[in-house]
């Protein structure tokens, strides 16, 4: 696989990547959605998704959806032998940049308190811990809230 990713460039998730979308769940979660969730979550005009591919395979992505002036990240993937490369910064920003210029002025997520590579990814890109959510996971794992400013 490509170890350097100068000429790849981040795209706007389609309902027809939700098949590989579901294989890039399963190589990076626990607990993953199924392609038929994911198909599900890019189907309504608000579904917003954002992937990187690298020779031809899926490297990394980004699944929320947008309301008004609200992204709700719900997922950001990378595969695991592809992490620490700035795929996944890479896939924030692009999803950053493009609800700000839609009209979303907040950036809102929620993610496992154990997850810390995440939480410092997060915190990098300027989010901010703004509660949490007890034993939010089944298994028993709290949930921090996060948010970024977009204006």
């Amino acid at each position: 696989m490509t170890t350097d990713f100068a000429g790849t460039s981040v795209r706007r998730a389609r309902r027809a990547d939700a098949g590989a979308l579901g294989a890039l769940e399963a190589q990076c979660f626990g607990e993953p959605w199924s392609a038929a969730s994911l198909d599900a979550e890019l189907a309504p005009d608000h579904g917003r998704g954002w992937i990187i591919e690298a020779d031809g395979e899926l490297a990394a992505a980004l699944v929320g959806y947008q309301l008004f002036e609200e992204l709700h990240i719900h997922r950001v993937a990378v595969l695991p032998a592809l992490r620490q490369r700035g795929l996944g910064r890479r896939v924030l920003d692009q999803a950053l940049e493009e609800a700000r210029a839609t009209g979303a002025s907040v950036a809102l997520l929620e993610l496992r308190a154990d997850n810390t590579a995440a939480i410092a990814l997060y915190r990098a890109a300027g989010f901010e811990v703004y509660g949490n959510r007890r034993r939010y996971y089944s298994d028993g794992t709290d949930a921090i809230l996060m948010q970024k400013a977009l204006s």
